[in-house]
């Protein structure tokens, strides 16, 4: 009777446990890391979309020489108003920094900018700070924020240069033009062509 028990006690804990893990979807079509992707549509028009570890960003622009940890915990404890006008100068220096230049050495007007919350970002990195004190050995998890952009030229886009922030270091970009087409139900099924 014991050993039944605890076999259902064990069992018990470890779906517990698999449910109290963060939920990481990476496969190797996600990998974690910085991306930028970069869609052509209608031969005139880009669309950016950046998934960024945010925090990271600020890290590298504002204290690179602060571990991880310190970093965190000296970001987290700002008030709301300071670290809103951190994260705004952040936005403006990868809003002016992010460059897209044409063939001919034009370069493109990037705007309709979409930023994640200041609120949502204070939050992780308040998060984040939790977890060291509780745990200063603790890995700490990327979180990815999703920042989407877009570029309209007068002309079509055969191709162009893209120039980032020195604080993205490393950044995978993905570009492609996009292929769409309606589905009509009717029909049952449409064709993909890749």
């Amino acid at each position: 009777m014991w050993l039944r028990y605890s076999q259902w006690l064990s069992s018990c804990i470890l779906v517990g446990a698999c449910y109290c893990l963060p939920n990481a979807n990476a496969n190797a079509h996600e990998l974690e890391s910085n991306r930028v992707t970069i869609v052509l549509r209608d031969d005139i028009h880009l669309n950016l979309i950046f998934r960024l570890n945010y925090l990271e960003f600020l890290h590298q622009l504002y204290a690179k020489e602060l571990s991880q940890k310190d970093f965190i915990l000296r970001f987290a404890a700002l008030s709301d108003s300071d670290f809103d006008s951190l994260s705004t100068k952040a936005n403006a220096h990868l809003l002016t920094e992010t460059k897209l230049i044409k063939s001919n050495g034009a370069n493109l007007n990037i705007q309709h900018w979409k930023w994640p919350s200041t609120s949502s970002l204070h939050q992780t990195l308040r998060e984040h700070a939790m977890q060291l004190i509780v745990d200063p050995s603790a890995d700490i998890h990327m979180v990815f924020f999703e920042i989407q952009a877009d570029a309209i030229s007068e002309e079509h886009i055969s191709n162009c240069t893209i120039s980032l922030p020195q604080a993205l270091t490393t950044m995978l970009i993905v570009n492609y033009k996009a292929n769409q087409q309606w589905y009509q139900f009717e029909q049952k099924k449409t064709q993909l062509m890749f």
